[in-house]
């Protein structure tokens, strides 16, 4: 999980840059997803991606590092936080169930 600390007015990069961080994310080995959060009222901005396993997210590292960095620039915040944490339970409601 990623914490992004920036501008209270310009929580978002726009919405094609912000397309092209996720497109990274993705296609590097072994990621399952991506979930991006907003609090608009103070700017910061949470970025949760999904891994298939430890190993892949650790080989991720340098290039998850760039891109969080590309994220930050382009968006006018900072990288203020990398936590690691292990997914224990993961549900969605599915359509049929809504």
């Amino acid at each position: 999980m990623t914490t992004y600390e920036g501008p209270a007015d310009r929580p978002d990069a726009d919405e094609q840059t912000q397309a092209g961080f996720i497109s990274r994310v993705l296609q590097m080995d072994g990621c399952e997803g991506v979930i991006g959060m907003v609090d608009r009222h103070n700017g910061r901005v949470l970025t949760v991606t999904l891994w298939h396993d430890e190993a892949a997210l650790r080989a991720s590292e340098e290039a998850a590092d760039q891109v969080r960095a590309d994220a930050a620039e382009a968006g006018g915040a900072a990288v203020a936080d990398v936590e690691r944490f292990e997914v224990t339970t993961f549900e969605v409601r599915s359509a049929a169930n809504a």
